[in-house]
């Protein structure tokens, strides 16, 4: 927003936002020309591009069509959502504006995927927004079932009140665009965020120690290096995007029936290997070599943590003597030896596999988690020469929010996208894998399972397990 910044330009703040954490940029353009309007998103998604950020346009169907953005955000007085569902198809980011848990709900029933809920603090963005209680938040949040943004006077100093509140993310405006070091203040809100987060949507965000994802100016799950404690260092799926309607239920092809498919690309945590909980155990015997117990809020608290930000928090919380370094080496022992021998395939996973090798269909892996975990699970559970490629996000430099491990995996396979089948467990990265311009079908998740219904909406199909998987 324009009029509340202190760059020169909107580019170089959103630029300097982005640089900071930043996972999400919503432009907002009330007063411009349509021709403004077009142009100005235009630069800002030329952007947000180079970050691997989705940019959403505020109000604007025809914008957001007309620059190929994300997605769009929705207030009441603009276009109802199921009509600009319709219009957007979907692959599309749609957010939508409610107050109140029924409209919350009504929004999520029409095919919105995320919901923003204030204003949670007085703003001066919207000078008639009266601030939503925060017991009002909580019921907003529990009536929607999508994803809920905080908005609305959100800032440095009252960021933390909204910590005992399971929000997804975060947006703000003057707080990180008028501040006179952009980049810095998008930083530390969004380590207020990490640090206040409950635990509510933590799953797969991105991993301690993982390899990519993103961070949000518009809220979600924070990423670049975080600790998943679901799906272990390295894991990068987590944030609720489009709303495509579930086509079959996983038996069949769905809405993409009539393609052929040649390949098939798995996820690894938590869509072809089942490492629910391995954080926690990590961190339960971890800090029970010391004589603690897992105190609650601990886990939350570094949930959305990077290793070493982890650790440096795990010490002086507990007063350890250890050095971060040494935290960090510990736990990668402790993740190797969980990847290595007790971390398993999903259910029917491996007969899938052969079943599919007998096909003639080439198999590939496009995973966020670290090599070296990759190569012990893999080990572990004797698939290590299931697979024609293998491309990890360190590959392409970009995390799942980028449809650009899919298209490189594609490359690898040699296949083109329009033939390939994605099997994903969270809806971010099956949204990019159609942005890929293949099918992506969702797996359904111990630590995912508040997201199945919205994993019915994104994906051409879901399965529950690889009983349910297609054949060709």
């Amino acid at each position: 927003d324009r009029a509340h910044m202190s760059s020169p330009s909107l580019e170089e703040g959103v630029a300097a936002a982005l640089a900071g954490g930043c996972t999400i940029v919503q432009l907002r353009e009330k007063d411009a020309s349509s021709l403004d309007f077009y142009n100005m998103a235009l630069r800002i998604k030329k952007i947000a591009d180079s970050y691997n950020v989705p940019l959403i346009i505020n109000d604007r169907v025809d914008i957001a069509l007309a620059v190929d953005a994300a997605g769009v955000h929705l207030g009441r007085s603009d276009m109802p959502v199921a009509v600009a569902r319709r219009l957007l198809g979907e692959s599309r980011i749609i957010g939508a504006s409610a107050a109140s848990p029924a409209l919350a709900a009504e929004a999520a029933s029409h095919g919105a995927d995320y919901i923003g809920a204030g204003a949670v603090f007085a703003t001066g963005t919207k000078a008639d927004a009266r601030p939503l209680a925060h017991a009002t938040l909580a019921e907003v949040i529990q009536a929607a079932g999508i994803p809920v943004v905080a908005i609305g006077g959100i800032s440095h100093s009252n960021a933390p009140l909204l910590g005992g509140i399971p929000i997804a993310g975060i947006a703000a405006a003057s707080a990180i665009l008028g501040a006179a070091d952009i980049e810095a203040a998008a930083r530390d809100l969004r380590t207020i965020f990490a640090q206040g987060r409950p635990g509510a949507v933590p799953a797969h965000s991105a991993g301690r120690g993982s390899n990519g994802s993103h961070v949000h100016n518009s809220g979600s799950e924070a990423g670049g290096g975080e600790r998943a404690h679901s799906a272990g260092r390295g894991s990068s799926d987590g944030h609720a995007l489009s709303a495509k309607r579930e086509a079959g239920g996983g038996h069949g092809l769905g809405a993409g029936a009539g393609r052929v498919i040649k390949a098939v690309i798995f996820d690894l945590d938590g869509t072809l290997i089942d490492s629910m909980g391995v954080w926690e155990r990590i961190d339960a015997e971890f800090l029970a070599k010391r004589g603690i117990a897992v105190p609650d809020g601990y886990v939350d608290a570094i949930a959305t943590l990077g290793a070493r930000e982890a650790a440096e928090y795990t010490i002086a919380r507990f007063g350890l003597p250890d050095s971060a370094d040494e935290l960090v080496s510990e736990w990668n022992r402790m993740a190797a030896d969980e990847y290595a021998h007790k971390v398993k395939l999903k259910p029917y996973a491996k007969e899938y596999l052969a079943k599919l090798r007998r096909g003639g269909i080439k198999l590939g892996v496009a995973t966020c988690l670290h090599t070296e975990l990759r190569l012990l699970v893999m080990e572990n559970n004797g698939i290590s020469k299931c697979f024609d490629a293998i491309c990890n996000s360190d590959d392409v430099a970009a995390g799942k929010d980028s449809p650009d491990i899919f298209l490189r995996a594609a490359e690898l396979l040699e296949t083109p996208p329009e033939n390939c089948l994605v099997f994903e467990d969270l809806p971010r990265a099956l949204r990019s894998a159609k942005r890929a311009g293949m099918m992506a079908y969702g797996v359904l998740d111990a630590s995912s399972a508040g997201q199945w219904e919205e994993l019915r909406r994104v994906a051409d199909g879901t399965i529950r397990d690889f009983r349910d998987a297609p054949t060709f």
